[in-house]
């Protein structure tokens, strides 16, 4: 069960600490957006929207956890009922709807949550995975990110493939 929901933690971790630093500079009227060219600057959210969609997904990810974790309770057989032969369905099903419930969230094309913001993370998770193009500030910020997050990356991939094979 851990296995599914661990590798999501560092990189919600790192969203929180990105509100933290974000309303820090904002506080002190830092124009940390000066780093970020002229064009991408309207896209940058303020630490209010997303600390927002930083508790929207920290309640989707812990009430997923919560949701599998009762499913699994549930069924677990009792001692005078004996062994189930085969585990519970329900349970197995959460971890998968999340994962896809997030990616969803990413690429809603609804204007909920800041879409044009929503965009530009995936129009520069796209420049960092297929880096054809000259290197901005925000691509090298995002590729740093993701390089502290190897190891909670290559979790994800190891739990998608136990979640492929039904383990």
């Amino acid at each position: 069960l851990w296995t599914y929901f661990q590798p999501l933690g560092p990189p919600l971790l790192m969203l929180w600490l990105w509100v933290q630093a974000t309303a820090h500079f904002e506080r002190r009227h830092v124009a940390f957006e000066a780093c970020f060219p002229e064009s991408e600057r309207k896209w940058l959210a303020p630490s209010k929207d997303i600390c927002s969609m930083c508790m929207m997904l920290t309640w989707l990810i812990f009430g997923g956890l919560a949701l599998c974790a009762r499913l699994c309770a549930a069924a677990t057989p009792t001692a005078a009922g004996g062994a189930a032969s085969q585990p519970p369905l329900a349970p197995l099903l959460v971890p998968p709807l999340l994962y896809f419930s997030l990616a969803l969230i990413l690429l809603l094309p609804l204007t909920v949550m800041r879409k044009s913001s929503r965009m530009f993370f995936a129009r520069t998770v796209l420049k960092v995975l297929v880096p054809l193009q000259p290197v901005g500030w925000a691509d090298f910020l995002l590729a740093d990110m993701l390089t502290s997050l190897a190891k909670s990356s290559s979790d994800i991939t190891r739990s998608v493939c136990l979640m492929m094979h039904g383990a």
